[in-house]
C-alpha cells in the first residue's frame, strides 16, 4: 500500500519519461550458497521473463543480471529474490515528474511509496492511463517553502 496519497489537483505536471531500456534484465542469476572455505558460492537459481526477452533484446538474446550472495543459504530465499529483480527489471517503467503545489505534503521523502487521485483519465504515459491502484516510489525531491518537486517511478 501507498504510504502517501497525493491529488493530482495539487500539482502541477511537467513530463513522463520511461526508465533507459539499457537497465531492462530478463534473466537473472542468483549465485548463493556461499563457502567461505573455498570462497566460492555452490549454487545457483535463475529467473527469466520470456516476454521481455522477446520485446527487448536483439535476436532474442537475454539481458542478464547476475548477483552473487554470502548471506543466503536455502533456495527460497534465492529464488524469491531472483523473482523480486526479475519483476522490477524486466520491464521499462513510468517516470512522472511533477510539482507539488501544498505544503501539506512536505512530511514525503525519497523512497516513499505514493500513488494519486484525481489523475484526469485524458492524460496518458504512453498510451497508458495512470490509476489510483498504481504505485511510485520518490526517486528525487526538492523542496521549498512553497512548493515540493519529485520525480517518482513507476512501481507496480
Amino acid at each position: 500500500s501507498a504510504d502517501r496519497t497525493i491529488d493530482f489537483n495539487d500539482c502541477m505536471f511537467r513530463r513522463f519519461s520511461r526508465t533507459n531500456i539499457n537497465s531492462v534484465r530478463n534473466h537473472i542469476e542468483v549465485n548463493y550458497k556461499y563457502d567461505y572455505g573455498t570462497e566460492q558460492t555452490l549454487l545457483s537459481d535463475t529467473s527469466s521473463d520470456a516476454t521481455s526477452k522477446a520485446k527487448y533484446s536483439a535476436n532474442s538474446r537475454a539481458q542478464e543480471l547476475k548477483i552473487d550472495t554470502d548471506c543466503i543459504q536455502d533456495t527460497t530465499t534465492a529464488q524469491n529474490l531472483g523473482d523480486s529483480y526479475l519483476d522490477w527489471f524486466k520491464d521499462r517503467k513510468n517516470i512522472i515528474e511533477l510539482t507539488i503545489l501544498k505544503t501539506i505534503y512536505l512530511d514525503l521523502e525519497i523512497g516513499d511509496i505514493i500513488n494519486f487521485s484525481n489523475f484526469p483519465s485524458d492524460l496518458k504515459a504512453y498510451g497508458s492511463a495512470i490509476s489510483s491502484s498504481d504505485y511510485f516510489i520518490i526517486n528525487q525531491i526538492s523542496k521549498t517553502p512553497n512548493a515540493i518537486d519529485i520525480k517518482c517511478t513507476e512501481v507496480s
